[in-house]
């Protein structure tokens, strides 16, 4: 093996220097800046023309306009696409249809003739408001220009973007549906952001405000909150947690979204228990016209698509596949590098290891339906089955006296010593379970939407969620001797049966019912009211970092640290109980325990309404109130929240937004301490700036602030119980430490005692910062967004502790997200560019010289911080066609500069203080995907 990792290590430090990352970056920025050909510009223009011009002559109000609306290739838009303020009376456009299910239209289109389109579902209305048509181009953000018309050499990739294009063909009024704090990215730009591997929750970590802890885990930080603090909701219904095990992935298929929507604030009223985010992710409908079929498959993970019209125009289905398979590529790793290796040991491992374990793996399997029941009826169904699998087995030898197994040392001297034949030794492989890890998530959801009439809509949705860990780890089986003598041999050993275990069963209920009502000149009124109930069982035994691992996605063993003292501490010779000889950084995480057994369950209850009144034809002010309700504490929260809409001129627009929000979903482990905790808070402040420099290029300003009060906080406190299970307990042991006197074995307890967490709504909160976008788009074959933000988190326990920076809070971040594709070629690049601050950390040094007097010194909590983040991943396609059908291979480079961001050095010494799982070198992922 010593000559392939050579080879490997050879071709990344010399075949990709860090010189060659910076001239290949740099040469695509040049070229996304200055190669505009003049001839696509032109056509983009006739293209334009003609998918402006109305399918129909018709005599419309003046307040209205026939639009072809692209839909799918905007940028991230504040002010979102002109939408259809419909009222079910005549022709409808059908809302529900696949972003590609008219591509035999637009194929019409580009050849000149008059498309043909469904008009069987109403669409519910939005925000109707007239604005003058002069204020139009400016006050609606300009989507990618549509399709341009291409020659025979970039057929198969403009058909691969046409595949993706909706036409809306009705008559539409021109308002403005601007979101405070709100981003969008639709599936096509999913698919264009390099090294988010399909996963749709992971793109968004390139938006403003949106900071992940590590490269191995996908849950989102938003501005200076917690993971728990950010929401999502599928299809509007909130999901309990959508990440799979360690928090690796997500558990969505990109193929099997329509589009995803985050907000860091100014949440719609419907959305509940989210206090720093929310993002609201809407599932692709089925087709109801025609066959679909997507697959990419690279070296890490696969996913399919697929979907086709049961009943045309009626009913449709269908079902995605997604798989992380790099087990099975090892596997295949082990029987290459075999037929280049003649040796028997390896043959041996190589079976064993494929035999014995099963790498972290996960499949998800999702299908939908949806159903026209009549004109005005639509029904859709989701479901999601997701299973993680991971196993370690493992072959020791057994040894056996006489029939009864033995520990080795005895097999041994029983060899020396014993006068019995050696017909009564033996020795045999014993498979042993190192560890099993099955998570299964099982989500289903019903949507019924129903347009009554011209004024009022209804819809109702009903939810099933069902989460189930297995989680057992394994300390291996150990024996020991019974007897010290050296002549006897009794034979009896007593096993180590010593594990780590998380048991956990969760049963989540959801209901939602909704109502529009659009009846009056200026306002537009919604409402509804949410149940949820929660179940869960529960049953754990382990380390609290190792559960921080599997459930959180903590990768950061040391951020515990900080709970023994806000303010520091240290460890020295003359501490009562201290041993000179213990390496006390790993007693400390070996202290703090996680035992939880028992059930908790609660109802949670929302009513909400809201008000869009369009003050005037520059002016919109929405109003919202919702009402939450927590069974288990009692807690009753009004939450208010306001959004106010001021157009200055066709370039500029302003907005502001306060609200209130609150958490009751508390974590099981929690609920368990203490049921009666109240639901955390939080107040939010916001301001945005728009300015449209044309219709193409787009600048926003965003500050905000968050207060937060009745946080949940932990403080650990000591059971007074001493483990004997690891290595390193002090100078004592259980025998001789009942030979110490009372006051001595308080000491030690002191010291070594078992710590749990108990939580306490104590703590509170301040959240600021400022956040600055530019988004371009001047043609489909150039697009991105650059973003830079500054903020501050600071979190306090209790009213007397000292304030400390949130733990995965970054000061500032710098991102930069660019899609090119090369004029008459058919490859395109995609490059994703971040530089960040480091996480803050909690200090320390260890002297394990017996002659130091500090053995631990612990700092301030969180008062120390990382070396700066950065990281540039790089991703080039080429276009080609496949029976028909466009196709695409593809070859992405992650952590392009070869930086070492898995080792977190101090800011100001560049010492090493740990490391962390970011990607250490770069990584080579080839693939391929095929769009029918």
């Amino acid at each position: 093996m010593g000559w392939l990792e050579n080879t490997i290590s050879c071709f990344i430090l010399r075949y990709i220097p860090y010189t060659m990352g910076s001239i290949l970056v740099a040469i695509s920025f040049l070229l996304s800046l200055f190669i505009v050909p003049t001839s696509l510009l032109a056509q983009d223009t006739v293209l334009d023309t003609l998918v402006q011009t109305p399918p129909s002559s018709s005599i419309l109000p003046n307040d209205t306009l026939p639009t072809f609306i692209d839909q799918n290739t905007g940028t991230i838009d504040s002010i979102e696409y002109p939408e259809i303020d419909y009222h079910p009376v005549k022709e409808t456009v059908d809302s529900t249809r696949d972003s590609v299910a008219i591509t035999e239209n637009l194929d019409t289109i580009m050849e000149g003739a008059t498309p043909t389109i469904d008009s069987s579902t109403p669409e519910p209305p939005i925000d109707s408001s007239p604005i003058i048509p002069s204020q139009t181009t400016d006050s609606v953000s300009s989507p990618s220009p549509p399709a341009t018309i291409v020659d025979s050499s970039e057929a198969a990739s403009t058909l691969l973007e046409l595949k993706e294009k909706v036409v809306k063909d009705k008559l539409q009024r021109i308002h403005r549906r601007k979101k405070i704090s709100r981003q969008r990215l639709d599936r096509l730009q999913i698919q264009k952001v390099p090294a988010v591997q399909g996963d749709p929750i992971r793109a968004i970590n390139t938006l403003p405000g949106v900071t992940t802890q590590s490269d191995a885990s996908v849950r989102p930080y938003v501005r200076g909150g917690k993971a728990e603090e950010t929401r999502v909701f599928w299809d509007n219904m909130p999901l309990m947690q959508p990440y799979h095990f360690g928090g690796l992935y997500s558990l969505f298929n990109v193929e099997s979204i329509e589009d995803i929507n985050i907000y860091s604030g100014a949440f719609p009223v419907e959305g509940n228990n989210a206090m720093s985010g929310a993002i609201f992710l809407k599932s692709r409908p089925a087709p109801l016209d025609s066959f679909r079929l997507f697959t990419d498959v690279s070296l890490l993970r696969g996913n399919i698509y697929a979907g086709l019209p049961i009943i045309k125009d009626r009913v449709g289905v269908y079902f995605s596949y997604q798989a992380f398979w790099y087990d099975w590529f090892y596997h295949r790793t082990l029987d290459a590098t075999e037929f280049f290796v003649e040796d028997d040991s390896f043959t041996e491992y190589r079976k064993n290891f494929e035999k014995y374990v099963d790498l972290p793996n996960y499949r998800d399997f999702q299908f939908g339906t949806t159903i026209k029941l009549t004109r005005d009826i639509t029904a859709n169904y989701v479901g999601l089955l997701s299973h993680d699998i991971f196993s370690n087995m493992w072959l020791r030898q057994a040894y056996y006296v006489e029939g009864e197994e033995v520990a080795p040392t005895h097999h041994k001297r029983h060899l020396f010593f014993s006068n019995l034949p050696s017909s009564t030794r033996s020795k045999r492989s014993i498979l042993d379970t190192l560890a099993i890890v099955r998570v299964n998530n099982d989500i289903h959801n019903v949507n019924l939407k129903w347009n009554l009439n011209d004024n009022w809509t209804l819809e109702n949705s009903v939810a099933l969620q069902m989460q189930r860990w297995h989680v057992e780890f394994f300390q291996g089986d150990e024996w020991e001797d019974n007897s010290e003598s050296w002549e006897e041999f009794d034979g009896q050993r007593i096993k180590n049966s010593d594990g780590f275990k998380l048991k956990l069963k969760r049963d989540f209920y959801n209901y939602k019912a909704n109502f529009g009502y659009y009846g009056f000149k200026d306002h537009e009124i919604s409402g509804g009211y949410t149940y949820d109930y929660l179940e869960e069982t529960f049953d754990t035994d382990m380390l609290r970092f190792i559960f921080e691992i599997i459930y959180n996605g903590n990768t950061d063993l040391l951020s515990s640290l900080g709970h023994y003292g806000t303010d520091g501490f240290a460890i020295t010779k003359n501490t009562p109980g201290s041993d000179p000889n213990l390496n006390y950084m790993n007693r400390l995480l070996e202290q703090i325990q996680f035992r939880h057994k028992g059930k908790v369950w609660g109802s949670y209850y929302g009513l909400y309404a809201e008000d869009s009144w369009n003050i005037s034809k520059k002016q919109r002010l929405i109003s919202g109130l919702r009402l939450e309700y927590e069974e288990n504490s009692g807690d009753y929260f009004p939450s208010p929240r306001f959004s106010y809409f001021l157009n200055l001129n066709k370039k500029n627009e302003l907005t502001f937004a306060t609200g209130m929000y609150s958490q009751n979903d508390i974590l099981f482990y929690i609920r368990d301490t203490d049921i009666k905790l109240k639901s955390e808070k939080s107040w939010h402040l916001n301001s945005e700036w728009t300015h449209h420099f044309s219709d193409h290029y787009r600048f926003e300003l965003q500050n905000y602030y968050k207060f937060y009060w009745d946080l949940i906080t932990p403080e650990l406190y000591n059971t007074g119980e001493l483990s004997w299970n690891y290595d390193d307990v002090g100078n004592q042991d259980s025998a001789s430490f009942e030979e110490l006197t009372e006051s001595e074995q308080q000491e030690y307890i002191d010291l070594h005692g078992e710590r749990e967490f108990r939580y306490f709504n104590t703590g509170i909160g301040h959240a600021f910062g400022s956040e600055f976008s530019f988004f371009y788009d001047p043609m489909p074959s150039w697009n991105g967004w650059i973003s830079a933000e500054w903020s501050m988190s600071k979190r306090q326990d209790t009213d007397h502790a000292s304030w400390y920076d949130f733990r995965y809070h970054r000061p500032w971040i710098l991102n930069w997200v660019n899609y090119f594709k090369f004029p008459n070629s058919k490859y395109e690049m995609s490059i994703r560019a971040r530089y960040s601050s480091g996480l803050p950390y909690t200090d320390f040094k260890t002297n394990m010289n017996t002659e130091a007097d500090t053995m631990l010194y612990v700092g301030k909590r969180n008062a120390k911080r990382y070396m700066p983040y950065q990281r540039v991943d790089l991703r080039i396609t080429r276009n080609s066609m496949f029976f028909g059908h466009p196709f695409q291979t593809y070859f992405a480079v992650w952590n392009f500069f070869n930086r070492p961001n898995f080792l977190l050095r101090d800011n100001e010494t560049e010492k090493i203080k740990y490391f962390n799982l970011n990607i250490p070198f770069p990584v080579l992922f080839l693939g391929m995907n095929y769009r029918w």
